[in-house]
């Protein structure tokens, strides 16, 4: 997701950014780790509240996406890797 917010406590319990690094969609591992922790998710819009830009640019998009597909659960899959964190 463009905006995450989570209170300090929860984003701890769920293991933090090191335990979904490798994971393309990352917004949603963390969601299900949050979970899977005890904690609540929600999906909510704010269009009054925030405003949010995913890339400024060409570059920085080719840069994320490359990201998401070259180190994420889609190209460990396509190289037979089991993901680098699995869930609990």
């Amino acid at each position: 997701g463009s905006f995450i917010l989570l209170r300090r406590e929860a984003w701890d319990r769920a293991g933090g950014f090191p335990t979904v690094r490798a994971e393309a969609m990352d917004d949603v591992a963390i969601a299900v780790r949050v979970r899977a922790s005890g904690g609540r998710t929600a999906f909510l819009r704010a269009p009054d509240l925030l405003r949010v830009r995913m890339y400024e640019g060409i570059g920085e998009a080719l840069r994320g996406w490359r990201r998401n597909l070259g180190g994420g659960k889609i190209a460990q899959k396509l190289a037979g890797q089991p993901p680098a964190t699995p869930l609990a």
